[in-house]
């Protein structure tokens, strides 16, 4: 999923790859500028909080739709696979400790997160994914052989234990989505999607999106009238209902597209570095403030326009940083 993808690929999902991050990015940066206000909170800017909720309402979805890429086509479990990933937060972790001490002095403590951060500690998501990969070959069974109706049983009761006691009951367990259990749920789900379409999953696109929409419009109202915003029950959590019904139909419209673009191939071979990257702690105190500032210290439109330069640059930077490690990583991939 993360290694690089040969150039005559189908483009549409490696383009859905790139957009993720992009969207987590701009995710990231919405949520550093302060908390999300409810109407009752506002205190007089309800637009402009308002709008910032639906746009982390209409972002969220990034993560599932990430994970259910990896269960549409199913993960292809190889030893170099897990090498690949932790190689890849080796090599940003070294890379970026060496710019932070040409600035500051490196102490212990330093050294000991980036020698923690190169296991993907310091990134939920990393540690959470890995266990997946691990887990691949059992689900992908359980995908393969298993009856429809029995696979759908299984889902559908999953679902159910994962809205209602991970929501209302026991939610130390699904974590409010980021847990590698909720990531169970995506991957069975967009498996079962791909293996047996369902009527609702052969919609036109404009239809898919439309309905996306809806969820996303639906979520962010409820979230800022009702005050849903934090807590037990925030429409913001990755396995909140409506976030992934959101997440499904945003997915689906990529799954009709074909084309091919080397171009697109290759940036999407370095796509996850981004997340990698700007996650980082020696990079994510920068990348908040810088947000924040622009926030603070322009009009509206003003800090918008710099906001999508900065982003644009630092998904650029990321992209082309990791064209260097590619090569690398194949010749350490050829000794193994």
């Amino acid at each position: 999923m993360i290694k690089l993808m040969p150039n005559n690929r189908e483009s549409s999902i490696e383009l859905l790859r790139i957009l993720l991050m992009v969207m987590i990015l701009i995710l990231h940066a919405n949520g550093a500028i302060g908390p999300f206000l409810s109407v009752n909170e506002a205190g007089g800017k309800d637009i402009l909080h308002l709008c910032r909720n639906f746009i982390e309402q209409a972002l969220i979805v990034s993560v599932n739709v990430f994970v259910m890429i990896s269960g549409y086509f199913g993960i292809k479990f190889k030893i170099k696979g897990l090498l690949s990933i932790i190689f890849q937060l080796c090599f940003y972790s070294a890379l970026l400790l060496l710019v932070y001490s040409f600035f500051r002095p490196v102490n212990t403590v330093i050294l000991k997160e980036t020698a923690l951060t190169c296991l993907g500690i310091d990134h939920w998501f990393i540690v959470q994914y890995l266990i997946l990969y691990t887990l691949s070959p059992a689900l992908n069974a359980l995908l393969n052989n298993t009856e429809q109706k029995q696979l759908a049983i299984i889902i559908t009761v999953f679902f159910f234990c994962e809205f209602i006691y991970g929501r209302f009951g026991d939610r130390g367990h699904f974590h409010d989505g980021y847990s590698t259990l909720s990531f169970i749920g995506l991957y069975l789900l967009s498996g079962y999607l791909r293996r047996y379409p369902l009527r609702i999953s052969r919609l036109p696109i404009f239809a898919d999106f439309c309905i996306y929409l809806f969820f996303t419009i639906l979520s962010a109202l409820i979230g800022y009238y009702g005050g849903y915003l934090d807590g037990a029950h925030s429409v913001f959590d990755y396995n909140h209902p409506f976030v992934i019904l959101a997440s499904v139909f945003f997915f689906l419209p990529f799954t009709k597209i074909q084309f091919r673009s080397r171009t697109v191939n290759w940036i999407a071979a370095s796509a996850f570095s981004i997340y990698i990257i700007h996650t980082h702690f020696l990079v994510t105190k920068s990348f908040r403030g810088a947000f924040m500032y622009l926030y603070d210290s322009f009009p509206m439109w003003s800090c918008v326009a710099y906001s999508a330069l900065i982003i644009l640059l630092i998904a650029t930077g990321c992209i082309l940083i990791d064209k260097l490690r590619i090569p690398l990583w194949k010749k350490i991939q050829d000794l193994i």
